[in-house]
């Protein structure tokens, strides 16, 4: 990333905690309960599924080559 984007990015990513906290943003890892209700969610809505069928035709067309 920093040979297509510059130092900046480096600078960045450095300081990435700090520019959070600046911005009123908190941490960008997540915790426990909130991945929860994300796996939840992702679940309830089929997702979790379409993506298991995805990987599942991926897998046979590698296995038939």
């Amino acid at each position: 990333m920093i040979k297509d984007i510059g130092e900046e990015y480096l600078e960045l990513k450095i300081n990435l905690d700090g520019i959070r906290e600046e911005l009123g943003l908190g941490s960008i890892i997540l915790a426990d309960k909130d991945l929860k209700d994300i796996k939840n969610i992702l679940k309830r809505t089929g997702f979790i599924d379409r993506l298991n069928k995805i990987k599942a035709v991926k897998n046979d067309e590698e296995n038939t080559r």
